[in-house]
């Protein structure tokens, strides 16, 4: 079989639509006699969590299995636990499975980041799941891990209590009694040739909040501090030669509340509802997908998030590979302003942050609407205990307007064929953006 070059369109919303193309495996090892119905209920489309591919993300047992290889390994050691995510075997092991259902299923191994209480040395590694043994177990210099959602919560204890940060809070006009007033968006920091790389950094961007509720960015505070993350300290603060006070200016919300006490909403639009009588088109087994003679394997990890293997496509009896791996690689959002602190400001959302970590758990009718299929998503915490984000990834379908149409003027005959799409989606937040992801597959 001959390798096949294809298009998957991926979109994020609001950002921009790219195209992305890759070579493909050679084989789906799925066929469609042993895809089992989604079971249906009127709105929601769910199966059991089934470990059938090597390709599966991590189940909570698994990622809790491989916290226990590694204490077990390491006794005296205490660790706070930044990765647990499944290594995806290697290509040539993965083509031989995909090709031949006898051949051995690729070991599974999961691919730990966690650094040592005390010494606070990076260490990466590899977990046997099969085995129950460490294959690797090395310590990192001069590099620093993904930021954690735990550690992002944690730099805004830290401000808050630290002397300095209240000393400037109060030269802005903010007394010490309204601190649980202030807020932060932590960002890391890149390189500043001041600290180095030993350690492991964040910048706090600091907003005020004169209710819980407000938007934070409508009152941004001058002021920088900079936050050793492993020992919870405020080790120095960037304040400007020329000082901007607190702006006095009313916050502009956004929450329902506050637009029905301004413009309110309008009133012209009448409720749209999405109805499939007859269930879906796709079927799902575990994590793979079969529709329209498309078969794909959905995964999720805590950088990509969405990840998609083994595109393929039934050509009358004929699979054709479409792709081996799909995914968005990184989202780099360069601020571009040379004033100071925002000359750091220069953002990898996927490989600082993680659009895996900073997903939403989606809601139907407001994230997704229609006959929905949720796959959930299982990440560690520092302890190492499992965490679960529920419906993190939605998969749909929709109506896409006319595929085909033609009237004929001598006999008054028209045939007319609806389109259909096929989109996988997540959303991601990260600091003021949302990130909507959505693989999407059209049937032309």
């Amino acid at each position: 079989m001959k390798w096949r070059k294809s298009e998957f369109l991926i979109k994020i919303s609001g950002i921009r639509t790219c195209r992305l193309s890759t070579f493909s495996s050679k084989y789906s090892r799925l066929k469609a006699s042993d895809m089992a119905s989604a079971e249906q209920s009127a709105s929601v489309v769910r199966t059991d969590e089934i470990l059938s591919h090597p390709l599966d993300p991590l189940l909570p047992d698994e990622i809790e299995r491989a916290v226990a290889i590694v204490r077990e390994a390491h006794p005296d050691s205490k660790f706070a636990f930044n990765v647990v995510t499944m290594a995806e075997p290697k290509k040539e092991s993965m083509l031989k499975w995909l090709q031949d259902s006898s051949a051995s299923t690729p070991q599974r191994l999961v691919e730990v980041v966690a650094i040592e209480g005390g010494s606070n040395t990076l260490y990466e590694g590899l977990a046997n799941l099969s085995t129950g043994k460490m294959d690797e177990w090395n310590a990192l210099d001069g590099v620093q891990p993904i930021i954690s959602m735990e550690d992002l919560v944690g730099v805004e204890r830290v401000v808050r209590e630290d002397p300095q940060v209240i000393r400037q809070c109060e030269i802005l006009g903010i007394s010490a009694a309204d601190m649980h007033k202030v807020y932060c968006d932590s960002w890391t920091i890149g390189y500043d040739e001041r600290f180095g790389s030993k350690t492991r950094l964040q910048q706090a961007l600091m907003y005020y909040r004169a209710d819980k509720n407000d938007n934070q960015y409508s009152h941004p505070l001058d002021f920088c501090p900079i936050v050793d993350t492993e020992n919870k300290k405020v080790i120095y603060i960037d304040v400007p030669q020329l000082r901007r006070p607190l702006s006095k200016a009313p916050a502009s919300n956004y929450y329902p509340e506050d637009i029905m006490r301004g413009t309110g909403y309008r009133s012209d639009c009448k409720p749209i509802n999405i109805t499939q009588p007859e269930g879906v088109s796709f079927r799902m087994t575990g994590n793979t997908i079969q529709w329209q003679n498309y078969t794909v394997h959905v995964g999720f990890n805590y950088r990509e998030g969405i990840v998609l293997n083994n595109v393929t496509y039934d050509d009358h009896g004929k699979l054709r590979p479409l792709f081996y791996r799909l995914s968005l690689a990184e989202m780099v959002v360069p601020y571009g302003n040379p004033e100071h602190p925002h000359q750091r400001k220069h953002a990898f959302d996927l490989g600082e942050y993680g659009a895996g970590y900073m997903t939403n758990s989606l809601k139907l009718g407001c994230d997704c609407k229609g006959v929905i299929h949720y796959l959930d998503a299982h990440f560690p915490n520092r302890a190492g205990q499992s965490t679960t984000v529920k419906n993190a990834i939605c998969i749909h379908e929709e109506d896409a307007g006319l595929l085909f149409k033609h009237s004929d003027f001598r006999n008054n005959a028209t045939v007319v064929t609806r389109g259909r799409k096929l989109i996988i989606s997540h959303i991601f937040t990260a600091g003021n953006y949302e990130y909507i992801v959505g693989f999407s597959k059209n049937n032309n």
